[in-house]
């Protein structure tokens, strides 16, 4: 009877772990089945600076990035961004500008970029056909010495979270700002 009780609690602990969301992954709420139409949408909310606590160098904008499937929506919250949100550093922004200073590199579906003597800001990148990961970036302005010979700084990335989304969708990347009272308005990628 110990025995039986010991394999029926071990088997318990085991359905538990087995069934819970990995550890760094935002797979929550369960996106519905997908239908005809239905894409990824990846929209980078950038939220209004608080006033600054001492000079306007430390103020930092909030930004979140929703990822919605046929209606449901998953928001992975980022910490405040410092920097200027210009369209010449942003790839959603190719073809209203002349020449985009970060554009997507291998594997990237969308890429928020805040410019502050150096760059860094966000990115989504397809990790398999089934799974998106979320990456935080920075790079130095200027040249660096790579491998003994002066190259462009070498970008830093950090991996956030990953998602699993279903495969085949579309994926569609949005910014909005968002003012005070909470409305959001497009990015003018020709401002």
């Amino acid at each position: 009877m110990r025995m039986l009780r010991i394999a029926i609690v071990g088997a318990l602990a085991w359905a538990t772990t087995a069934t819970a969301a990995p550890k760094g992954w935002l797979d929550q709420p369960r996106w519905p089945t997908p239908k005809a139409g239905d894409r990824i949408e990846l929209t980078w909310l950038v939220y209004p600076i608080p006033p600054p606590a001492d000079t306007p160098e430390n103020t930092r904008a909030p930004l979140a990035l929703e990822i919605t499937i046929g209606g449901v929506t998953r928001v992975q919250k980022f910490p405040p961004q410092l920097g200027a949100l210009k369209p010449l550093n942003l790839p959603l922004c190719e073809g209203a500008v002349n020449l985009v200073a970060y554009p997507f590199e291998r594997g990237e579906v969308a890429k928020i970029t805040f410019y502050e003597g150096g760059a860094g800001g966000f990115l989504v990148k397809r990790a398999a056909s089934d799974v998106l990961s979320v990456i935080g970036w920075e790079q130095s302005d200027g040249a660096c010495e790579v491998k003994g010979q002066i190259a462009m700084c070498p970008r830093h990335d950090k991996l956030v979270t990953k998602l699993h989304v279903p495969k085949g969708l579309e994926i569609r990347e949005r910014i909005f700002e968002v003012d005070a009272k909470g409305t959001r308005h497009p990015f003018d990628c020709k401002s």
